[in-house]
């Protein structure tokens, strides 16, 4: 698998798995079974997306990769959705995370 197919692969991954956490948290405030089973559903498919990245790509490097990036999307959905406060500095924080991300991936593919 190329380093291309495998930032896509965990974009797709962070991104379903945000899917999950979105959706059981409007399962715990809303009591709509349909929300839980949908949050199980996304966790399955995105458990399913990071054993095919572990057959073929480093543990470390997935593990800081999809952290970053579940927390990158997570919080910008809890601004937008939930109306939720994110202050500058964490945005700073995130920023970082995100850049060392990308240092250490490309460090990893050469």
């Amino acid at each position: 698998m190329s380093i291309t197919q495998a930032v896509a692969i965990t974009v797709a991954m962070a991104a379903i798995n945000v899917g999950g956490t979105l959706s059981l948290k409007q399962a715990a405030t809303s009591d709509r079974d349909i929300y839980l089973a949908l949050g199980i559903a996304a966790y399955t498919v995105g458990a399913v997306l990071y054993l095919d990245l572990m057959r073929g790509q480093s543990l470390a490097i997935l593990s800081v990769a999809t952290s970053i990036l579940q927390l990158g999307i997570v919080c910008s959905l809890a601004v937008w959705m939930f109306n939720e406060t994110v202050t500058p500095v964490q945005w700073l924080g995130l920023a970082i995370g995100m850049l060392s991300m990308a240092i250490v991936m490309l460090a990893a593919s050469t």
